[in-house]
């Protein structure tokens, strides 16, 4: 009778664990019917996975007492290797498709960083702030993506991103992806009360928004050249 009720008691925690991989399959295969995944469902199936992961020793430990305390045994193999048959297939799966997107996600980002026209092209680096630090580690990544480059140009500022009026710049905001940054141009350097200018008045294609510098990328592209060949915003 003990015998009987450990076994009711491991055969309905196992059922648990089954439940959840039966859950993941359907989650995944949702998943799959997508053509790109966002980097919100990326992030859910990437918690899924680990939860699924983590349950399988748990698994492992009730099937094993399950086989160990059972009379006849061989049918309990049987739904051991028809479990782990799925979890691997899934999990496996669930790895592969999170690669892709990945993959997918970096390319986008790289193929929409780049400009190109039959003049020029403008790779753009974004950086965490205006710091010496930045800067160097920025020229760190282009280096190694794009070769050594024959020439570097400075405007001697004393940031490597000057701001001033007539620059072209992208405006960041918080909680919004970088190919999502409003375009601009600068229209007004604002000096504060000490005389020390920390915002601007910049124009957009929904109108005149004022930034501190913190949250301007100054683009490298020469404000006179676009000024004169491009009127209004970009």
């Amino acid at each position: 009778m003990a015998n009987e009720a450990k076994i009711k008691e491991l055969v309905k925690k196992r059922a648990s664990i089954k439940a959840k991989l039966t859950q993941f399959i359907s989650f995944l295969a949702n998943a799959k019917s997508y053509e790109h995944l966002s980097d919100t469902q990326l992030l859910e199936l990437e918690l899924r996975l680990r939860k699924l992961e983590s349950s399988y020793s748990a698994y492992d430990e009730f099937q094993s007492e399950l086989e160990i305390i059972s009379d006849s045994p061989e049918e309990l193999y049987a739904d051991r290797e028809q479990f782990e048959s799925q979890y691997y297939s899934q999990t496996a799966a669930a790895r592969n498709l999170i690669a892709v997107n990945r993959k997918l996600s970096q390319q986008r980002s790289d193929s929409a960083s780049e400009v190109g026209s039959a003049t020029r092209a403008v790779h753009l680096e974004l950086v965490s702030d205006l710091s010496k630090e930045a800067f160097i580690a920025a020229l760190g990544r282009f280096t190694a993506r794009r070769g050594k480059p024959n020439t570097i140009f400075s405007d001697n500022g004393p940031t490597f991103g000057e701001l001033v009026e007539g620059a072209l710049v992208v405006i960041k905001e918080k909680n919004t992806p970088p190919l999502m940054w409003l375009l601009g141009r600068i229209e007004r350097i604002v000096p504060g009360n000490d005389g020390v200018a920390r915002v601007a008045d910049i124009r957009t294609k929904k109108g005149v928004i004022r930034r501190a510098f913190n949250s301007i990328c100054c683009l490298p592209i020469s404000s006179l050249e676009d000024k004169s060949s491009t009127p209004g915003v970009c």
